[in-house]
């Protein structure tokens, strides 16, 4: 009986096996044809010879990936790369406390283009676009926001101004 048993996890370690590799190859086919390629900046950075070259690289929540990886990922355009993200939500996570360390990894793209100092002066660089027009939030919670935030410029569209909070006073 115990042989029996053997026998039989080497099958299904055979055939997991086998299914892993014909998902791997799919997975890879799926790649290869996609017109429209969603990952996390991770994956790019750990799979770029499965991920391959793109015509253009979007980099969404920018401020929270490291410089290296956000430089790597880039690389992978062949045309065009746009980073986007809110310099005033998290910094990249760096687990030491070292101040090289700190200094070299702790810092957003935005703070390191000084786009940050920019915003703060009421400034925009050329190369940026500010939200300053927001759809999702009650316009009460956004005020509150904005002043705390963002210097009184994110307002919300008259449409999106909401019923429900409408008697509160806050």
């Amino acid at each position: 009986a115990i042989e029996a048993g053997k026998n039989l996890l080497a099958q299904l370690r055979n055939q997991q096996e086998s299914i892993r590799k014909e998902i791997n190859e799919l997975a890879d086919k799926i790649v290869a044809q996609a017109t429209i390629l969603g990952t996390t900046v991770t994956k790019a950075f750990m799979s770029p010879v499965r991920l391959g070259k793109f015509e253009i690289v979007i980099i969404h929540e920018a401020p929270m990936v490291l410089i290296p990886a956000k430089h790597f990922t880039a690389g992978l355009s062949l045309n065009r790369v746009t980073i986007s993200g809110d310099f005033r939500q998290l910094p990249p996570i760096v687990q030491s406390r070292h101040p090289i360390i700190q200094d070299e990894f702790g810092n957003d793209i935005f703070t390191i283009a000084d786009v940050r100092d920019a915003f703060i002066e009421g400034q925009n660089k050329d190369h940026c676009a500010t939200l300053e027009l927001q759809y999702r939030m009650d316009k009460k919670i956004c005020d509150l926001i904005s002043e705390i935030g963002y210097g009184g410029r994110l307002v919300t569209a008259t449409e999106q101004e909401s019923i429900y909070f409408k008697d509160l006073n806050w």
